[in-house]
């Protein structure tokens, strides 16, 4: 069983991880069999989430979020939240927002990120 400490603990180890490219700690952070579906539909498994941050073609310069809501379900915790970022998507910049579902898992090594998907929301111009 997994509490909302650790969920928010783990999930704010992996924002700060994303913005870093810190490929270990989202190794660690990222399940095996998790699925990460983007707002544009795309479905990422955790090798090629991590390989398009290795590759470069996925980067994040920040990541902001607010409004978290925490469900529990069982031996996991569904973290619905809004996510603003400045991702840099092959060399170019672009403005983020989404409303998005995270599920984490607990594990032997603590909680684990299952299942990721994000719904696109208009982004608005007065971001930091």
């Amino acid at each position: 069983m997994i509490d909302d400490d650790q969920v928010r603990a783990a999930d704010e180890r992996r924002i700060a991880a994303m913005v870093d490219g810190d490929l270990d700690t989202l190794r660690d952070l990222i399940a095996d069999d998790c699925r990460y579906v983007h707002s544009t539909g795309v479905s990422d498994t955790k090798g090629s989430y991590l390989a398009s941050i290795e590759s470069g073609s996925l980067a994040y310069s920040w990541i902001q979020t607010a409004e978290h809501i925490h469900i529990p379900a069982g031996d996991a915790v569904l973290v619905q939240h809004e996510m603003r970022a400045q991702l840099v998507l092959d060399g170019v910049p672009k403005p983020y927002r989404s409303r998005a579902m995270a599920v984490w898992r607990a594990s032997a090594t603590g909680p684990q990120l299952i299942y990721f998907q994000a719904t696109a929301l208009p982004v608005v111009t007065d971001w930091p």
